[in-house]
């Protein structure tokens, strides 16, 4: 794994909290002020190819799924340190769900690619007897342009983020709930074109007219496939466990061992 050496680390850390951080608020506090999760501060204008971002974590990621991003990305750990909790089988999932958990250590540089699903464990710091504080975690984080729509690794599959997260970011959403709706298999994502338009000013119409609307017509769409076919599962079911083959009709019996094997 590659690192940064520690002098240049602390310079980095140094030169961006007094030039950014101790110049202005936050960008932008992911989580509300009352209950902030990141402290974001843009290092540079936000544009449609290259950004940085110096992130204060002080929150653990959501820990009801792992989630991907809409971009490739590069983290730079520059204080604090995390657990990073990951698909051991990534084109496994769902199927296999297995997760390990590798430690970022200040100074880690990691590389991932926009589908690479992951979820941060900021570690508990002991204050003597029983009092432990949450460690907060700096980081440089680096993204290139977007690729792709982001969302969270179920059990049950991949599902938008505008379905999991609550759309003010101020408190849990419905999260993977039965009843969230179930987008391309995150072992297989397709990119929407579109989508490369990028949330960024001056663009924003576009992308909630053109790009959020593709995006849901095809998570509905699957979604209508994945009814079609549980509701097809469940008929032959009954048929199956109520019905003597004998009293079917040769296509219907051919049919059932075509799509769900012999009976």
């Amino acid at each position: 794994m590659a690192t940064l050496p520690a002098p240049l680390r602390r310079l980095l850390l140094r030169t961006l909290r007094a030039t950014v951080a101790a110049r202005r608020p936050p960008d932008k506090i992911i989580g509300g002020e009352d209950d902030p999760y990141i402290r974001r501060w843009h290092v540079i204008p936000r544009n449609h190819w290259f950004n940085l971002y110096l992130h204060n974590q002080v929150r653990s990621d959501d820990d009801r799924a792992l989630h991907d991003h809409p971009w490739p990305n590069i983290s730079l750990v520059l204080e604090g340190g995390y657990l990073e909790h990951r698909p051991a089988f990534p084109g496994q999932w769902p199927h296999n769900r297995k997760i390990e958990a590798v430690y970022r250590p200040a100074g880690s540089i990691v590389a991932r690619p926009a589908n690479a699903a992951h979820r941060l464990e900021l570690l508990a710091r002991a204050f003597g007897g029983d009092k432990t504080v949450l460690q907060h975690s700096w980081s440089l984080f680096i993204t290139g342009p977007v690729r792709r729509p982001w969302g969270f690794w179920c059990p049950q599959g991949w599902v938008f983020w505008q379905d999991f997260s609550d759309p003010t970011g101020l408190k849990p959403g419905k999260g993977c709930g039965e009843d969230a709706p179930i987008g391309v298999p995150a072992a297989d994502m397709k990119v929407v074109e579109e989508y490369r338009s990028d949330l960024f000013p001056g663009s924003r119409r576009f992308v909630r007219q053109q790009t959020t609307d593709r995006v849901t017509e095809l998570l509905e769409a699957n979604n209508r496939e994945v009814e079609r076919r549980r509701e097809a599962e469940r008929i032959v079911r009954f048929l199956l466990l109520n019905t003597r083959l004998d009293d079917l009709d040769s296509a219907c019996v051919e049919e059932i061992r075509r799509q769900y094997g012999s009976a």
